[in-house]
């Protein structure tokens, strides 16, 4: 959404000469260990030129996001891949998107990057618990599922517990809880017929098991141990 905006606005001002099929494109950088194949670059030159498409070049915003590679900065499969964004940075605007870095570590990332790029640094701060929670209303609404005013307070409360965990990851979190929600919500007879209140959220509550267990499961995530990616 923030790409989409950003784009709207570059545009309407003149401030990008946009070129290709798309103004802006999306890139999930996985880890590859030393040693390895760098099979990301690759897929990343691949996705580059299927933007560009029957055009020789494209122009445009490229937004990677390198937060596995958090410690693995100075590795030689990353820096081939800096080397390459730095050959094609005059015709597109690259946004590397390092989410829920350490201040020492977003820190290092900017100066090493700078390195080979021109680079700005933009923190973006999360939504508040309310926010996320008008957020999950407008997910679970997809489902038919509409929460009264009892069900949006206990689901703001169970956020705000989970946004106290130093290793909260944003979105990703939220919509683990809404798919959850989801997923027991509609097995239950005629709920798409009336509203959700706390009762029917009463395992989602701020010290329920759930939300310790998620909480567990975000840090799992974000130190490398296990849990899902």
């Amino acid at each position: 959404h923030f790409l989409q905006l950003l784009s709207d606005y570059l545009y309407a001002a003149h401030l990008l000469d946009f070129y290709g099929d798309v103004k802006f494109l999306e890139f999930y950088l996985e880890y590859c260990p030393p040693g390895t194949h760098m099979s990301e670059l690759t897929r990343l030159i691949g996705d580059i030129k299927g933007a560009a498409g029957f055009r020789s070049q494209y122009r445009g915003l490229l937004a990677i996001d390198i937060t596995e590679w958090e410690d693995s900065l100075e590795e030689a499969n990353f820096v081939r891949v800096l080397e390459y964004l730095s050959s094609i940075d005059d015709s597109v605007c690259i946004i590397f998107v390092a989410e829920n870095f350490a201040k020492t570590a977003a820190a290092k990332a900017e100066q090493f990057l700078a390195s080979y790029c021109r680079v700005r640094s933009v923190p973006f701060a999360y939504p508040d618990a309310e926010q996320f929670t008008v957020y999950c209303a407008e997910y679970l609404a997809r489902y038919r599922i509409k929460m009264d005013a009892s069900a949006c307070h206990l689901l703001a409360e169970a956020i705000a517990e989970l946004m106290k965990s130093d290793y909260f990851d944003g979105y990703k979190t939220v919509n683990r809880l809404c798919q959850d929600i989801a997923f027991d919500l509609c097995s239950l007879p005629d709920i798409q017929r009336r509203p959700v209140t706390e009762q029917h959220l009463a395992d989602y509550r701020k010290d329920s098991p759930f939300v310790a267990n998620l909480s567990k499961l975000v840090k799992l995530r974000n130190i490398g141990f296990g849990g899902e990616r």
